[in-house]
């Protein structure tokens, strides 16, 4: 993922910058959903801008993580916020140590889905939200992805890691979906 952030920001300097994430479709839902109060983690934050974005909004405390070292310092040097370098399948927090997540383009990159499920309904409260976010069919044609998703496929997937399906919906082919941490997840 080095490689990649740095492509990104070489061709896309402005990736960087908050005002980019700022107007996109998946930051609006995200500051539409419910998922933005109290201890949030941004799960796969990248470049860290819709972490800033989601603090920004107020009443919530977030808290990024991302494997990419690269991209936490990037992050870290831009909005100076609660940044995490660490493997989503092992996150290195306890259990139940936040109130909300979400996830944005961050579920088609990883190969053991089940497993990244079960991690972020460990880390995240009972009766807590995490908010995902997916491109439908992989629209634009990214070579990262190891999954092509649909909104039946990304329901079938959010039912075995045994997610409680609150909203699902397609917006300009992003898939998003709000789900709820069930009790003994």
């Amino acid at each position: 993922m080095e490689v990649l952030w740095k492509d990104i920001l070489a061709k896309q300097p402005h990736r960087a910058s908050a005002e980019w994430d700022r107007k996109h479709p998946i930051t609006i839902e995200l500051l539409r959903s419910n998922v933005l109060h109290g201890e949030v983690l941004d799960l796969g934050c990248g470049l860290g801008t819709r972490t800033y974005l989601a603090q920004e909004t107020g009443g919530a405390r977030v808290t990024g993580i991302d494997s990419s070292l690269y991209a936490l310092r990037v992050a870290s040097r831009n909005f100076g916020l609660r940044f995490v370098c660490g493997d989503l399948l092992s996150m290195p927090f306890q259990a139940n140590a936040f109130d909300n997540g979400y996830m944005l383009a961050t579920i088609e990159h990883i190969v053991d889905t089940r497993k990244l499920l079960l991690e972020a309904c460990r880390v995240i409260k009972p009766g807590g939200k995490l908010f995902v976010s997916v491109t439908d069919r992989n629209y634009h044609g990214h070579s990262t992805h190891v999954h092509t998703f649909t909104s039946s496929t990304l329901l079938e997937v959010l039912r075995r890691a045994r997610l409680q399906l609150l909203t699902i919906r397609v917006r300009v082919h992003i898939i998003f979906a709000l789900v709820e941490v069930p009790e003994g997840a």
